[in-house]
């Protein structure tokens, strides 16, 4: 089963990239697969950075499925975008489109430690140390 998605979705590329060749011509083709190809290496040249600063984000509190969702989500963008075809580059625009809304749209935002917060009170216990207490 997993063999016939695979052929099917290498039949639908060629169709697909076939096409895209016969619109662009071949140089405009040939710029489109170096472009996408550089922007990958790129984005995945950088990717160790965004997975730096998510770790630490990671240690101060922020949900790791967060993390998880847009850091590999700029290493699976940068993959499909290495790859040359129509539908793969199709496919990492959309993952970096993804990763994109993650980190500015959806804001990752740190979980707060203490549940009800607001409900604490701060109360301090000071002895008394008076020599009325201490006469034997």
């Amino acid at each position: 089963m997993v063999i016939l998605f695979l052929f099917v979705g290498i039949i639908f590329e060629l169709f697909a990239s076939i096409k895209f060749i016969t619109i662009l011509g071949f140089w405009g083709s040939l710029v489109w697969i170096f472009a996408t190809a550089f922007a990958g290496l790129m984005l995945l040249k950088y990717t160790h950075y965004k997975m730096l600063y998510g770790i630490k984000d990671v240690f101060g509190s922020v949900r790791l499925h967060r993390f998880y969702q847009n850091s590999m989500g700029y290493v699976f963008a940068s993959a499909l975008l290495i790859l040359p075809g129509v539908v793969s580059d199709a496919l990492g625009c959309v993952a970096l489109a993804f990763v994109i809304y993650l980190q500015f749209v959806a804001k990752i935002k740190p979980i707060s430690n203490l549940k009800g917060e607001k409900d604490v009170i701060d109360v301090e216990i000071i002895e008394d140390t008076s020599t009325e207490h201490h006469r034997s």
